[in-house]
């Protein structure tokens, strides 16, 4: 499924393309992996996969994917952000103000909301426009 999109596509759709399950899946292997080490690291060393991962997600989502819209390139970036602190961890605890629950609200809140926004690229062509043109096109 392209991940660009487009005006016909309808709320599920929308919704699958805005949240990037690759890099939430990648987060939550890693942070598997750190979590089961016999000598886990610092809080601090999370937060920078974190940053990195974020950092990195725009440039995938823009050259890998082929998004052009900026609305939806930051919104997927963000809905990372949300997924991250909605799986939680100790490293989310160590920060004092956290509680468990108020991931498991933004996340409820964040992908019920989301796909109601309209990231669409009108220069991007959909389908039907792609199948066969227009009456203008056929002349000539």
């Amino acid at each position: 499924m392209p991940r660009q999109i487009l005006e016909t596509n309808n709320y599920g759709e929308r919704l699958l393309k805005l949240v990037p399950a690759e890099w939430v899946s990648a987060y939550i292997a890693i942070k598997g992996i750190l979590d089961s080490s016999s000598n886990p690291p610092s809080k601090e060393v999370y937060f920078v996969i974190i940053g990195i991962q974020f950092l990195v997600l725009p440039f995938y989502l823009k050259y890998a994917l082929q998004i052009k819209n900026a609305a939806q390139v930051w919104i997927t970036s963000l809905s990372f952000l949300i997924w991250v602190f909605s799986v939680g961890g100790q490293h989310f605890g160590a920060l004092g103000w956290y509680e468990g629950y108020y991931g498991s609200v933004l996340i409820i809140l964040w992908t019920s909301t989301i796909p109601i926004w309209r990231c669409t690229n009108t220069n991007v062509a959909d389908s039907s426009s792609l199948a066969g043109g227009n009456a203008d096109d056929s002349a000539g």
